[in-house]
């Protein structure tokens, strides 16, 4: 766990031995930007009313909350629900933008 926790900051080499497998089999983890989307959840609860969940805030919430909006129908909306439920937070900013909507 320790190896993988620092090949998120630099690269770590791993050394993999299977048993079935004579030889063994070499791995170079290299750090990566995930993408992981912040909205995870959109859909109508009915005519005008939305419904959107934000798992977490990351530089794209706000352009990932704007366009699940408009999927909803934008200004039309009479209502919407921001499911904030399990939401550890994240980029302050973020989380700022996301609120210039409303």
């Amino acid at each position: 766990m320790a190896l993988l926790t620092q090949a998120r900051q630099s690269r770590a080499a791993l050394i993999v031995k299977r048993p079935s497998f004579p030889k063994l089999i070499p791995i170079d983890l290299v750090p990566a930007e995930l993408a992981d989307p912040s909205v995870t959840r959109v859909f109508l609860i009915e005519d005008g009313i939305g419904h959107i969940k934000i798992a977490n805030f990351e530089q794209q919430t706000a352009d990932e909350l704007r366009n699940a909006i408009e999927q909803l129908g934008g200004h039309n909306l009479t209502g919407l629900i921001l499911d904030l439920r399990g939401n550890p937070g994240g980029v302050i900013e973020a989380a700022a933008q996301s609120t210039t909507f409303f």
